[in-house]
């Protein structure tokens, strides 16, 4: 799900129009993923030409 969901920011479709697709998790769901799973995070970062930070990069915080 994660790399169908990242596969498709890639194309240039918005998170918020994605998580309104049938089937697809919610926005929530998706944010909790990306403080849970490094792997997705660091994927979805790519995808939005953002820099990773290392082992303590938060989406949705100030450290970096």
């Amino acid at each position: 799900m994660a790399e169908r969901i990242c596969e498709r920011l890639a194309d240039g479709e918005s998170l918020r129009s994605i998580c309104l697709g049938e089937k697809m998790p919610s926005k929530t769901t998706v944010f909790r993923w990306l403080r849970q799973f490094d792997s997705f995070r660091d994927q979805y970062l790519r995808q939005h030409g953002l820099e990773v930070h290392g082992p303590h990069h938060r989406v949705g915080s100030s450290q970096g």
